[in-house]
């Protein structure tokens, strides 16, 4: 016993020697495996226990990863409460964290290894093509509720922070393939080479697929749905004792269905994603110093829509010790993204914006059982374009140069109760800042019968959020389980959304954005897990969420879905492996704005009845290099998640019906 307690705080000071400025150098496997549990760096920059973190987080393991079958990291977020994933087809989906989800979801922040991936140009996540395999994914941090001062720009609603295996720590080498129904291919590849102070890690994988059949619904075949190519690799240098060098870049090329914007005309999509990385970590005598440079070039092209989308961001930051209870970090951030081509008037039109932000953290560890964390950001963003929109009536270019100042903050206390009982109380606001497109774009469409064409509102307030927390966690070691609980208020303000305009006469419609009002969600999240005997596994959590829009122009409040409940289970019978989680999201009703409405109407309402939704996988370990498995999703209940107004406008604009999907698998690890 007396080793073990010396042993850890020996750990935590190695780590910070090694670069615990840049969280993901940390060897997650060999700390989770001295706490008993898994531990995060990724809210105050040093390592510890997910239960102790200052923020409500959940974490999902590489063994739970490995064990859902799940064919994509949104079929897996469905397992966390507080949690909504939508989809409308068979690789896109949508995903928000307490409520206000929508198409193309833009109030969530989604990181790889401290790199953001979400397309800037509209701040929505294009999860298919994501540029890694589910395989080098170490562990998936959920972090509920607004963050934007711990973790950065766009972190509104929630944080989803992804670390995938470090080159140096975790020798990971395999072959994977799949094939199934949907006419579904599937082969990936990693590979890592480790030598005395340097690794690198390669992955490659491509994915082919027909949709799920769409009947009568849309207007389209269901025939190469979905097709993506990735490519990426991660080096990792240790320069000495005290410093670290991480490298890392990738590909990423998908052509999908999909819905550009918000329900918008179904259409096939071509998206081209790259991105390289630095990350240099150094112990100092004035503290630990990270460097995180990286930069993002996303290029998307459908039938009349382009954009290239182009974003830059250097980040210092420096975590230091006043004493021993007192740990501080500050940071400053720039950022440069521009948006050019169609989507912004034409071929050689530019909309861009410079951002600065500097951030502070201070967690003070008042007693043995109590710790409080504050941290604030300010965010400076100028705006600008270099010509003149080709639709809308936005045309005088000074309002297009404007400078938008911002403050977020986030306070939190956690207090333990016993050894098996935490308590934590947090109040925090968050920012959405409009995005390049719902300021700046500017675009005319043909083919919808009608004179139509989308634009940019230059005059757009931020939208902001306050929360309010309180949550409860206990360990439960006579089930070998956790007890989870959290109650929360939240209120909105200045909520963006999109707006029908007609203009010139009743065929000419625009399609815009505006500030829509307020809206506040309160909501719970209950959760209880346990572990008998070493085989035999099994969750419970639920979600329920109330939300309640200040003005009729905003719909959340009957588009939320009130109930989620979620049964997880899984057990181990000599050489095999059996695990499955069932969904049940309650009925809602969606609304639906429609460009090209004239004469039909402009807006409509659908109901969308409660739907199931069961995943399980079946999985046989043949020896200690290959693994069978058969994985299924939506095994029992076909349904939308998304509505279609087809009946109301005669567009093919909307969600698919989800079909059942089973994938068999085969994988060799050399």
């Amino acid at each position: 016993m007396t080793k073990t307690k010396l042993l850890i705080p020996s750990l935590l000071l190695g780590t910070a020697i090694s670069g615990l400025a840049n969280a993901q150098t940390i060897d997650y496997g060999m700390m989770e495996s001295i706490f008993g549990e898994p531990v995060t760096a990724s809210a105050t920059g040093k390592p510890q226990r997910a239960s102790e973190a200052p923020v409500s987080m959940e974490i999902i393991g590489s063994e739970e990863i490995r064990r859902s079958g799940a064919k994509d990291i949104p079929q897996l977020l469905m397992r966390v409460s507080g949690v909504q994933v939508q989809r409308p087809f068979i690789g896109r989906a949508d995903v928000s964290i307490r409520g206000y989800n929508k198409p193309y979801a833009n109030r969530l922040l989604v990181l790889i290894n401290g790199r953001q991936v979400l397309s800037d140009a509209f701040g929505q996540v294009n999860w298919e093509n994501l540029p890694i395999s589910m395989n080098e994914v170490r562990q998936i941090e959920v972090v509920k509720g607004p963050n934007s001062s711990l973790f950065g720009f766009n972190a509104e609603s929630g944080v989803i922070n992804i670390i995938t295996f470090s080159a140096m720590n975790d020798d990971i080498d395999s072959i994977q393939v799949k094939a199934g129904t949907q006419e579904h291919k599937q082969v990936d590849f990693i590979h890592t080479a480790q030598f005395d102070k340097q690794a690198v890690r390669v992955s490659m994988a491509e994915v082919e697929s027909d949709g799920f059949d769409t009947g009568s619904l849309l207007n389209q075949d269901n025939e190469n749905a979905l097709a993506n190519r990735r490519a990426n690799v991660d080096y990792e240098w240790q320069v000495n004792d005290k410093s670290n060098l991480r490298v890392q870049g990738s590909y990423a090329n998908t052509e999908a269905h999909s819905l550009i914007g918000y329900l918008s005309t179904f259409r096939p999509t071509n998206q081209d994603t790259s991105s390289i990385q630095a990350n240099y970590s150094l112990a100092s005598d004035m503290g630990l110093w990270g460097v995180n440079v990286y930069r993002i070039a996303d290029n998307l092209t459908t039938s009349n829509i382009g954009y290239e989308n182009d974003l830059t961001v250097a980040k210092v930051e420096n975590l230091f010790k006043v004493n021993t209870d007192h740990s501080v970090r500050l940071a400053v951030e720039y950022r440069y993204n521009s948006l050019k081509r169609q989507i912004v008037g034409d071929a050689d039109s530019k909309f861009d914006y410079d951002l600065y932000a500097p951030s502070a953290m201070w967690d003070w560890k008042v007693s043995d059982n109590l710790s409080w964390t504050n941290s604030a950001r300010y965010d400076m963003v100028n705006f600008g374009r270099d010509s003149v929109p080709t639709f809308g009536p936005y045309t005088n270019l000074d309002l297009y140069d404007r400078t938008i100042e911002e403050f977020s903050f986030n306070s939190g206390l956690s207090y333990k109760l016993s050894n098996t009982d935490t308590l934590r109380a947090s109040v925090s606001r968050g920012l959405h800042i409009p995005s390049l497109i719902e300021l700046g774009s500017s675009q005319s469409l043909t083919g919808l019968g009608v004179t139509a064409g989308f634009h940019g509102n230059p005059g757009l307030e931020t939208e902001r959020i306050m929360s309010y927390e309180l949550g409860w966690d206990k360990k439960l070691p006579q089930i070998d389980g956790n007890f989870r609980s959290a109650i929360f208020m939240q209120k909105a303000e200045n909520v963006l959304g999109e707006t029908i305009n007609i203009t010139g006469g009743p065929t000419t419609v625009s399609y815009t954005f505006d500030n829509k009002g307020d809206s506040s969600t309160w909501g719970i999240e209950l959760g209880l897990d346990g572990e008998y005997d070493n085989w035999l596994r099994w969750g419970v959590n639920y979600t329920y969420l109330d939300t309640q829009d200040d003005t009729s122009s905003l719909y959340y409040e009957e588009a939320q879905a009130q109930h989620q409940l979620s049964l997880l289970g899984g057990f181990d019978y000599n050489q095999w492996e059996f695990d499955a989680d069932l969904h049940y999201i309650s009925d809602s009703t969606q609304q639906y704005t429609y460009l090209g409405g004239i004469p039909s109407p402009l807006t409509a309402t659908e109901d969308i009845d409660g739907y199931f939704v069961l995943n399980a996988r079946a999985g046989y370990k043949w020896n200690d290099k290959v693994d069978l498995a058969i994985e299924g999703y939506n095994l029992v209940d076909q349904h939308r998640e998304w509505m279609h107004a087809r009946s109301a406008t005669g567009s093919d604009a909307g969600g698919n019906t989800l079909g059942r999907s089973v994938l068999a698998t085969l994988t060799y690890k050399y």
